[in-house]
C-alpha cells in the first residue's frame, strides 16, 4: 500500500496560519505600546463606571423591589389569617 506524503486538509506543522510570528522589533514595540495603552485606559474605565447613571437606577430598583416584597409578605400574612379586603372572613 502506498504511503501518503502530504495531507491537503491540514496546514503544515512548521507554520501557523492563525497567528503569524513576526520577530521584528517593530512588532514587539507595537505589542508593548498596546499593552501600555490598555493599562492606562483601565483606571479611566473604572472611574467612568463609578459615575455611570445606570448604577443609580439599579440601586433604586433594588430598593423598590425590597419594598414591594415586604408589602407582598404582609399581604400574604393577612391572607393566611383569613383577612381579605375590609372584612374578616369566617374561619
Amino acid at each position: 500500500m502506498a504511503q501518503a506524503d502530504r495531507v491537503h486538509s491540514t496546514p503544515p506543522t512548521n507554520t501557523s496560519k492563525i497567528t503569524p510570528v513576526d520577530p521584528t522589533r517593530r512588532h514587539l514595540l507595537t505589542v508593548a505600546a498596546a499593552g501600555a495603552a490598555a493599562l492606562a485606559i483601565a483606571p479611566a474605565c473604572a472611574a467612568a463606571s463609578a459615575v455611570d447613571p445606570i448604577y443609580a437606577v439599579i440601586e433604586r430598583h433594588r430598593k423598590t423591589c425590597a419594598a414591594h416584597n415586604e408589602a407582598i409578605d404582609i399581604h400574604m400574612d393577612f391572607e393566611e389569617l383569613g383577612m381579605r379586603g375590609e372584612k374578616l372572613e369566617e374561619l
